[in-house]
């Protein structure tokens, strides 16, 4: 790959590592500390444990991936999200138990 796709896909690993680790920190904070997110037991429940992985991808597997292309210019592996990620399932199990009850 040229220097600047590196670049590029260096700069968009940082970026989505730094807001990935920041958005989720606030997530359980606000949940756990604050108790700020005002939903019913299960879904607090679902989106601490769905934050608590989302760090653990952010830290296992993006971190090292971001670290390989940095230093010798290639990914460790090939990832793409696409309709059967966890969080995409998640929300689409949460939409349709919440489209017929007021949750």
């Amino acid at each position: 790959k040229q220097w600047y796709q590196r670049r590029v896909r260096g700069v968009w690993g940082c970026l989505a590592f730094i807001l990935s680790l920041v958005g989720n920190t606030i997530v359980l904070v606000a949940s756990v500390r604050y108790k700020a997110i005002k939903l019913d037991r299960i879904s607090i429940v679902l989106l601490e444990n769905l934050a608590v992985a989302d760090i653990g991808i952010s830290l296992f597997l993006n971190l090292p991936n971001l670290v390989s292309v940095s230093k010798f210019g290639c990914p460790l592996y090939e990832y793409e999200y696409d309709s059967k990620s966890v969080p995409v399932l998640l929300l689409q199990v949460l939409g349709t138990t919440c489209a017929g009850i007021n949750c």
